[in-house]
Parts: C-alpha cells; structure tokens; sequence
C-alpha cells in the first residue's frame, strides 16, 4: 500500500520535501532558488528538483538504484561547498520522512500500514547514512584543494620574496638531483 501511495503522491511530496530542504536557506537565498526556474540562472535549484525526484524514484522503485549514489553526491557536495555542518547536511534526507508522512499518513487505516511505513523509512535512513559518508569523503576533498591552493600561494610568495627552496629540485630523488655547482647552488 505504501508504495502505491508513494508514486500517487509523488508530486506533492517532492513539493513539500524541496521546501523543507530550502527552508535551511537564508529568505532570500530561498525565494530564489524556489522561484527562478531557468537552470543556468538557479543551478543549485535546478540540481535539488532533479537530484530529489531521483531519490525518490529509486526508493519507490521507479528508476534504478545506481542513480542514487550520484543524486546523493550532488545535493552532499552542495551542501559541504556551502559549510553546512554535519547535521545540517545529512538532515535534508530525514526530512523526506516528513514529506512521507504528511501525505501518507491520512491514508493509512491499519496497523501493518504503519508497519510498511516503517520499513520504507528504513530505507531513507540507509540513504542518510550514505549521505554522512559522501558528506566526509567531499568535506575532505574541499579541505584538499583548499590545502594545495594555499601551498601553492606560499610557495608562490616565498619565490617572489627570494626566500624558500627550488621544491622541484627537493622533490627530487638522490639520484635524479640537478648538478652542483662549486659554490653549492644548482646548476
């Protein structure tokens, strides 16, 4: 019976499960991004309708679970690009649950509705805890890059500044160093 209602209500919950996920934007930031349809102009709009149909469609079987993990990674990347914590990143998947339950739960009569309910949300709590795991693999990506461009800036003001050492040459193994002269400097 759940996944009846599920693909029934399909539109309704997406509605109510995008504007829960806005919700944690500032107003003006959510005006937009709920509002501007045009997907050049409201990339992270756009990407958030189809990144949370997808989800939705693979726990209702509607499309195919390899779909999940990139719609997963895409709304975690966002999120981590925009220095949510933790919490506030993976939330956005729970409050799916929310968006369930306000559409389905009028419907349900009988105790093994609730109980179909429950393990459907079981699956929303396994695609949470896929979410931590792409939240910390892409939180350590950006921390990367941030490290390597600010390595790359140091570096780059010690040359201007004539201090520091050739990071070419110290790379370098014994064996494949550049020649010294007689005053002790490379070559």
């Amino acid at each position: 019976m759940i996944e009846k209602l599920l693909k029934e209500r399909r539109d309704a919950i997406l509605a109510r499960w995008l504007e829960l996920i806005l919700e944690t934007y500032p107003a003006d930031a959510h005006g937009f991004f709920k509002n501007q349809r045009n997907r050049f102009l409201n990339p992270i709009g756009d990407e958030l309708r189809r990144d949370t149909a997808m989800i939705l469609d693979v726990l209702t079987g509607e499309t195919n679970g390899e779909k999940l993990a990139p719609a997963i990674d895409s709304i975690i990347l966002v999120r981590v690009v925009q220095d949510f914590s933790p919490a506030q990143a993976i939330a956005v998947f729970y409050q799916l649950k929310d968006a369930v339950r306000a559409q389905v739960i009028p419907a349900l009569k009988e105790a093994a509705d609730f109980v179909e309910l429950m393990e459907w949300e079981r699956k929303v709590d396994q695609v949470a805890l896929r979410a931590f795991d792409s939240y910390m693999a892409q939180r350590e990506r950006v921390y990367e890059i941030k490290a390597n461009a600010l390595k790359r800036q140091s570096y780059l003001l010690l040359r201007k500044m004539g201090v520091g050492f050739d990071v070419e040459a110290e790379s370098m193994k014994p064996e494949e160093s550049p020649p010294v002269d007689e005053k002790g400097g490379n070559s």
